[in-house]
C-alpha cells in the first residue's frame, strides 16, 4: 500500500498471440548467390523460418478445441503445423 492508503496492483503484460520476429538486414551490395556470405544468409534464413514455424506450432497446441474448431483446424491441424 502507499502512503495514503490507496492498493496498487501490479499486472505483468501478456505474450501477444503471434508474435513477429523482422530477419531483414540491411546490405550495401548483393550477395552472390554461392558466396560465403550468401550461402551463410540463406541459411540464417533457413533456421530463422524453422524457428518461427516451430514456435507457431507450440503455440498452436496450447489452444483448447474450441479456438481450432472456430479457425477450422483440427488438432491434428495443430499439431502437424497446418493452416
Amino acid at each position: 500500500m502507499g502512503e495514503s492508503g490507496d492498493i496498487r496492483i501490479h499486472t505483468v503484460p501478456k505474450e501477444p498471440a503471434m508474435q513477429t520476429l523482422s530477419t531483414k538486414t540491411t546490405r550495401t551490395a548483393p550477395l552472390s548467390r554461392w558466396s560465403l556470405g550468401g550461402l551463410l544468409q540463406r541459411s540464417l534464413d533457413r533456421l530463422v523460418a524453422a524457428d518461427r514455424a516451430y514456435r507457431e506450432r507450440q503455440k498452436m497446441r496450447r489452444l483448447s478445441d474450441d479456438l481450432l474448431r472456430d479457425m477450422g483446424l483440427t488438432r491434428r491441424d495443430a499439431t502437424l503445423g497446418r493452416r
